[in-house]
């Protein structure tokens, strides 16, 4: 079965779980994880970077996806 995954509902859940988060991009795997449409997922850990343009700060994330995963920008459904 597919997951449709909107951004304002993983904000809601993160906001009545009390989870603190850095990015949105971080609260979405963990509300995958959550639901359990991804597992077995392992990243690449901290790096010392500089965190600008010359010297990006990059992670690594590997999962497997237990059915499609499909994730919106907007907060509703158009068709209902």
């Amino acid at each position: 079965m597919a997951k449709r995954i909107y951004t304002e509902t993983v904000k809601k859940w993160l906001i009545r779980s009390g989870l603190i988060v850095g990015t949105l991009i971080g609260g979405i795997f963990l509300y995958l994880v959550a639901i359990g449409a991804i597992s077995n997922v392992s990243y690449s850990g901290d790096t010392f970077c500089a965190g600008t343009s010359d010297n990006p700060c990059h992670a690594f994330i590997n999962f497997t996806a237990n059915e499609d995963i499909f994730i919106y920008p907007t907060g509703y459904d158009p068709w209902g």
